[in-house]
């Protein structure tokens, strides 16, 4: 629906998993140079879908895309975003610190 609003058209993403569960995503068209933004959900299956956007932004990013830009509509691990505890990890900063590091330029949430 978004893309359609935009006007525009998904990317082609190939995703598979492996026998041992381990995700695999194949970017179908080239993104040289151009301005991506990814939208992935951050609820149901948390850890799968965090694991995928970071592999797509990464591939995106070693593919020459001039930016891009995670789009996520429910923040993963944002219920943990502060020390409640002592020795309790702020797994939300986590979480934005690999998206950073995976190469995403922008975050978008709500």
């Amino acid at each position: 629906r978004i893309a359609q609003r935009l006007g525009t058209e998904p990317s082609k993403v190939v995703l598979k998993k492996f026998a041992n569960q381990e995700t695999s995503v194949e970017i179908g068209e080239s993104v040289r140079g151009e301005d991506v933004y990814i939208l992935q959900s951050g609820c149901g299956e948390v850890n799968d879908h965090l694991m995928e956007m970071l592999i797509m932004i990464h591939a995106c990013k070693i593919a020459s895309a001039e930016r891009v830009t995670a789009v996520i509509p429910c923040f993963p691990y944002a219920r943990q975003d502060k020390k409640d505890k002592s020795r309790a990890p702020i797994t939300a900063k986590l979480v934005a610190n690999m998206l950073s590091v995976a190469g995403a330029d922008h975050i978008i949430t709500m």
